[in-house]
């Protein structure tokens, strides 16, 4: 049954970046409209002072949020959990998930993208376009269900898509964006959260392949967009080796848990990657 007003949960990761976290919350609170949500704070274990300046700003902000400690940081995935487990704690309908540099410009953003997934109940998952400050679109990577041979040549299939579509349609993906996505709390449940085997990266197309088999539109919703500040937390947290590993892992857990790539087609489409990456940094 539609229902006009579902609650929202809107999880954000901190890692030693309050102060983003902060522009973000302030952000939500002046931009949006939408008056059915909660803000939803996990730390990943800061090794900085990240906790305490939370606390004191909740102390004296007039926004209500919550902030909930991990007791380890396991990644991008398994912090994510903690908060969408509390959304679904809190009757939540839905689970938007955001980095803490992601800006909203428009105050209906949040009510359109909600009004469409509840318009259209065979979307499982939903990410605005998403804009640098510079305006440049940052196009999703994954327009579609990529074969094997995308994977090993690096992707020239979706060059294509990628110079012909119009970024400011609605149309479905294979995947969301990981940055900013609102996800059907019940289908989180049903495939049991997010993959905590991974630490960082191939979240989204873990996510688009659960999707895909439970027959369950991704969409691109054009017609709102953020803007992501791309601040980089990762890799002013994290050095370039271990970025590399992190990501060689997740897609070894994409291809053969997900896709069931033979080990041969694992190890070519891993290596491909790692060269790539190499030559990049």
């Amino acid at each position: 049954m539609q229902n006009h007003n579902p609650k929202v949960g809107l999880i954000i990761l901190n890692y030693n970046t309050w102060q983003l976290t902060i522009k973000e919350i302030e952000n939500i609170h002046n931009t949006l409209i939408y008056d059915n949500y909660k803000i939803i704070i996990v730390d990943n274990q800061s090794t900085n002072d990240s906790v305490k300046q939370l606390k004191q700003y909740q102390l004296k902000s007039n926004v209500a949020f919550d902030i909930i400690i991990s007791s380890k940081n396991s990644g991008y995935a398994a912090g994510n959990n903690i908060g969408i487990k509390r959304s679904i704690e809190c009757k939540c309908k839905y689970s938007f998930i955001l980095n803490n540099d992601i800006l909203f410009t428009d105050k209906n953003t949040l009510k359109d993208v909600v009004d469409y997934m509840e318009t259209h109940p065979n979307v499982g998952a939903l990410s605005p376009r998403i804009m640098s400050l510079n305006g440049k679109h940052d196009k999703p990577i994954y327009y579609r269900r990529p074969s094997f041979w995308d994977l090993f040549l690096g992707y020239p299939a979706f060059v294509h898509g990628k110079m012909t579509q119009d970024d400011m349609l609605i149309y479905p993906v294979y995947a969301p964006r990981g940055s900013c996505m609102i996800i059907v709390n019940d289908i989180l449940r049903q495939i049991g959260y997010l993959d905590e085997s991974t630490f960082l990266y191939y979240e989204e197309p873990i996510l688009g392949e659960q999707l895909y088999k439970l027959k369950k539109e991704v969409i691109n919703y054009g017609a709102h967009y953020v803007i992501h500040n791309h601040a980089e937390t990762i890799k002013k947290n994290v050095p370039n080796k271990q970025i590399l590993n992190f990501m060689i892992d997740s897609m070894h857990i994409y291809l053969s848990k997900y896709r069931k790539f033979t080990n041969l087609e694992c190890w070519l489409c891993k290596k491909t990657r790692q060269v790539t990456y190499l030559l990049r940094h």
